[in-house]
């Protein structure tokens, strides 16, 4: 078990692995698919959008204003919703395409697996949190004892979908309620919301199965548009205290799949960390250079307790994934 106080935060490229898109994979699937899949859900002419009280005519000039400004900025969806939060459609149009994006990778994740078992590194956390849990009342009794918390910049559900699913069908006997109690022990904050709850997530909230398909035009569809938050406040999200008291008892920090992109790392309390943890963090993909920034950029939020050094920081080399950095600084 991890009994360390450990935090693991997530950006896209953690997701990679089970067929999620990059950011700049998810810019290319949507220039290439969200006109087409708005004209299927919202197919009838003649009818009225009640949520968004327009006839859907108006709403599929709009998709199409949307597809073409989005094209010329030449951004990731990220940056430009942040950058036109007072428009009214980009903002609808923007956080719709990106649920349909997350829901068609759900979709080919359940189907197929993953797509890069090497990398895939869910796995290796699932065998880490239930080491030493043999049977039912092993886990029931002791898997609390792992002390994780999770956070991820990421729409997706993946990762709870798999810890929630392996370990259900790991334990004889175990039941789905006693299943979702233990996950209860490992936070998954989602700071920037996720498409949907899933089913074992909150009972008091509308649920969704992990790989179901769901009509844009739909109640759920469109309600989904609620769930996705661009560009919040920190001290708004409800997890907000819990993250800082995770960051503060933290051992070990691990970036995984992140862009180290400065208004992120501003959201989560890294000055709360002390002088005896270690961040350690991926790299893949990056120059030389590059991985000097990005050390700078963490640096940077770190503060020092007690007249004690700030925490050390490691970023791995430019061939490292997740998996690796795990198997090297994950004991």
């Amino acid at each position: 078990m991890i009994t360390e106080p450990t935090v693991f935060v997530l950006g896209a490229g953690a997701s990679r692995p089970y067929r999620y898109p990059t950011g700049a994979e998810l810019r290319d699937e949507i220039l290439k698919n969200f006109r087409g899949e708005f004209s299927v859900g919202f197919s009838d002419q003649n009818a009225f959008i009640d949520k968004w009280e327009v006839p859907v005519d108006v709403a599929q000039e709009e998709a199409a204003k949307f597809v073409k400004r989005f094209d010329k900025s030449n951004m990731s969806i990220d940056i430009f919703l942040t950058r036109h939060q007072g428009n009214v459609w980009i903002s609808r149009m923007g956080k719709l395409t990106i649920i349909l994006r997350i829901l068609a990778a759900e979709r080919s994740h359940e189907k197929n697996g993953a797509e890069d078992e090497q990398r895939a590194w869910y796995k290796f956390l699932l065998e880490k949190l239930l080491d030493g849990l043999n049977d039912k009342d092993d886990f029931i009794k002791r898997f609390s004892n792992n002390r994780v918390t999770i956070v991820t910049f990421n729409y997706d559900r993946s990762l709870d979908y798999v810890l929630f699913d392996s370990v259900f069908n790991g334990f004889e006997a175990v039941t789905s309620d006693e299943v979702a109690e233990q996950m209860r022990h490992i936070p998954i904050v989602h700071m920037h919301g996720q498409v949907m709850y899933l089913p074992w997530q909150n009972p008091r909230a509308p649920a969704l199965e992990y790989g179901r398909s769901v009509n844009a035009a739909g109640a759920i569809g469109q309600n989904m548009i609620e769930n996705i938050r661009i560009a919040q406040d920190p001290y708004e999200n409800p997890d907000h205290t819990g993250l800082v008291k995770a960051m503060a008892e933290a051992e070990r920090v691990f970036f995984l799949g992140f862009g180290y992109d400065n208004e992120n790392l501003k959201k989560l309390g890294l000055s709360e960390i002390r002088s005896h943890a270690t961040i350690y963090g991926t790299a893949y993909g990056l120059r030389r250079e590059e991985i000097r920034r990005a050390k700078s950029r963490i640096s940077r939020h770190l503060i020092s307790h007690d007249g004690e050094p700030v925490p050390g920081v490691e970023l791995s080399g430019e061939e490292d994934d997740c998996m690796l950095l795990l198997r090297d600084h994950l004991p």
